[in-house]
């Protein structure tokens, strides 16, 4: 099934319920079925083959009809972000082998550096008019503008692309991973979810998440095929949200943890202060105890969940209730509370370094199989094969996490830490090695070593990074290189040149006296 049809079906039986609060605006079910029957039109215009087709749009109706229309005409969507470095947007583009780009006018000065780069002919998809349009990409020969007619919509929904869309991960070879999501893995995802909270029409979605992160498609999949509304949060008010949740009587709210936290600590958390909260869900990085019970109290009529997954996983496959009558008994580790159990539709194993599965209470690296499981990166071979793997004793492809877990007597799961040096930072997957490799190329020093910086309450806040160098200090100009370079969760907070670096016994690098040269305040 077309994951567009959630949004279809809603449509039909609720033609005049909100689907959308965007920038201000409602609009309903009507009116972004005739926006997406536009884009759809536009992109079957197109006669592109690609599976693929890429959306620069940022929190705007362009945007979330846009990725409607892609899905309606039969390809997957690839999202790429203006938070993001010029060279990396232009990068995901090259690696997806996008021919077409659906543009949004709000985000056309971000566009202009990457696009003005592209050096092969590529159909821009636009839904403003050509006098706003910058004069500098219009007379770029290589751009194939195409204004689309709003009068002139599709009413069919194709199915030709297995998947619905591409996202990109950090890469420890430098590169970013792409991750194609099919429709199946979705459909499999929403309808457990689905029935899980039994969603009605009259719920209020959040959507805090930007389109690159795959928490997005919770957002709007799991609203949209229940008729409900999607209100898409605005950027000023995604660390401090507590007055949109308050102001728009939101029902059911998905966010990182570090929304949490940074709310409890400038106390937004007061008790009962969104009493219109039903279901409040937190994924993406470790859930802190104490972030879940002042949540729990601020949403006294909410159920709280810490969900769990990677990006090849389809956006979560672990779930952990809160208890809100009896906080003392719900199960932590180290302050963090559990990420329960896998969905009963879902499949695990937890195994050692051999691949063999660990007793009870043994750390082992989590293994996961079923629907909602990708079965590989796009066009790398090396990383798919080191990433998905047949056990002797299963047919399924199983899918290595990296995450090692320890499991309880009940069947719940923990995160202990990672298998490799990637990190969660603000509920981005961050592999290190792409910052070491990024900093490598820019001064040309053979050893660089990255960090992730304090960890306040289970969750990293940046990353540092350590420089084994007798060059002259060069720090600010090797960020600002980064900064050009990489998303901004991943730009180091510092750069600190050793003439030496600490080894432990056993003439290794001692990872923990390093640690302690990073300064305990944030501040440069």
């Amino acid at each position: 099934m077309n994951i567009f049809n959630y949004f279809r079906q809603s449509f039909i039986k609720y033609p005049h319920n909100t689907a959308l609060v965007v920038d201000g605006s409602q609009y309903t079910y009507e009116k972004i079925n005739e926006y997406s029957g536009a884009f759809s039109e536009a992109v079957k215009q197109m006669g592109d083959r690609s599976p693929f087709i890429g959306l620069f749009a940022h929190r705007s109706v362009t945007a979330y009809s846009g990725i409607l229309g892609i899905l309606q005409s039969g390809k997957g969507y690839v999202p790429l972000n203006p938070k993001f470095p010029h060279s990396r947007n232009k990068l995901i583009l090259n690696l997806s082998q996008i021919n077409t780009l659906i543009l949004g006018k709000e985000v056309q000065s971000e566009a202009i550096p990457f696009l003005n780069e592209i050096s092969r002919p590529l159909n821009v998809i636009i839904d403003f008019a050509k006098e706003e349009v910058s004069p500098e990409l219009l007379s770029n020969k290589n751009l194939n503008f195409f204004f689309i007619n709003k009068e002139k919509i599709s009413n069919t929904v194709e199915g030709e692309s297995t998947h619905a869309y591409l996202l990109f991960t950090s890469g420890s070879t430098g590169l970013p991973k792409g991750v194609p999501i099919s429709h199946n893995n979705v459909c499999s995802y929403i309808n457990y979810m689905f029935e899980r909270y039994q969603v009605i029409p009259s719920e209020k979605f959040s959507q805090t998440f930007d389109l690159t992160f795959d928490l997005s498609v919770h957002d709007m999949f799991l609203c949209w095929c229940s008729g409900a509304a999607l209100y898409c949060v605005p950027e000023k008010s995604l660390m401090g949200p507590a007055k949109f949740i308050i102001d728009n009587k939101l029902t059911y709210w998905f966010s990182v943890p570090s929304v949490g936290m940074f709310m409890n600590r400038f106390k937004m958390l007061r008790p009962n202060s969104f009493p219109s909260l039903k279901v409040s869900l937190f994924c993406g990085e470790p859930l802190p105890a104490v972030v879940a019970e002042s949540w729990q109290n601020a949403a006294s009529n909410s159920i709280v969940e810490n969900i769990y997954g990677p990006t090849e996983t389809t956006i979560g496959i672990s779930h952990y209730r809160y208890n809100a009558t009896t906080p003392d008994v719900n199960k932590t580790l180290n302050e963090i509370i559990s990420i329960g159990k896998i969905f009963s539709s879902q499949q695990y194993k937890i195994v050692d370094e051999f691949d063999k599965e660990v007793m009870q209470d043994e750390v082992g690296e989590l293994c996961l199989a079923g629907e909602q499981v990708t079965s590989n990166y796009l066009n790398n071979i090396e990383a798919t094969k080191k990433g998905f793997v047949r056990f002797n004793d299963s047919e399924n492809l199983w899918y290595k996490t990296g995450d090692l877990v320890v499991q309880d007597s009940e069947g719940d799961l923990f995160f202990k830490s990672r298998k490799d040096f990637q990190v969660k930072i603000l509920g981005h997957r961050v592999e290190l090695e792409e910052i070491n490799l990024c900093i490598k190329s820019i001064i040309s020093e053979n050893t660089v070593i990255s960090l992730p910086y304090p960890v306040q309450d289970g969750i990293a806040q940046g990353v540092y990074s350590f420089v084994l160098s007798d060059t002259a200090n060069k720090e600010q100009e090797i960020i600002d290189q980064c900064k050009q370079r990489l998303p901004d969760y991943m730009v180091p907070k510092r750069i600190i040149f050793l003439k030496e670096l600490p080894l432990n016994d056993n003439k290794k690098i001692d990872l923990k006296k390093l640690e302690k040269l990073i300064p305990t305040s944030n501040g440069r």
